[in-house]
């Protein structure tokens, strides 16, 4: 008996190119059980909730009012889920200049200051003090590029502690 025979059939009983076609398929659905059933903390197991805290500077009342607790917010750059609002605080804006010679502090009519704290997930590295999320590093003085359901805005990280 003939491993393939004059007709391109494996043992005279299914063509190569239907053999190939039923491989493929069956490598693509496990690809797919796996990416969509495999748990993060089997990977990851000590990953951890942080809390990163953001500083937004001299914005107007309007971008103020688009912030919402328990809000989902994403990474402007590549739009994977960074966490969600746990608290927003906001105070009057200080802008500081300088007349005759001395710096002058007043409060800017109609800005605010926000400090928004986002919960993260991920793996801190005690070395650099980062959050290793899943396409990008926290660390402190970090602008990043983040948007909301309402809101698009770059803020700059000023604090991250562990959530617990």
């Amino acid at each position: 008996m003939k491993f393939i025979d004059k007709n391109g059939k494996l043992f005279g009983e299914i063509s190569i190119i239907d053999l190939v076609i039923i491989l493929c398929i069956i490598l693509i659905g496990l690809f797919a059980f796996l990416k969509m059933s495999v748990n993060d903390n089997i990977l990851f197991p000590d990953k951890e909730e942080y809390l990163v805290t953001y500083k937004l500077s001299n914005v107007k009342n309007s971008l103020v009012d688009s912030f919402y607790l328990n809000d989902k917010v994403y990474n402007g750059d590549t739009g994977t889920f960074v966490g969600t609002i746990e608290k927003i605080e906001t105070s009057p804006a200080l802008i500081e200049t300088t007349s005759r010679g001395k710096i002058v502090t007043y409060t800017a009519p109609e800005r605010y200051d926000v400090l928004i704290t986002i919960c993260h997930e991920g793996l801190k590295n005690d070395q650099k003090g980062i959050v290793i999320t899943a396409d990008y590093d926290v660390q402190m003085n970090l602008r990043q590029n983040l948007y909301t359901r309402f809101a698009v805005f770059s803020p700059q990280v000023i604090d991250i502690k562990t959530k617990n």
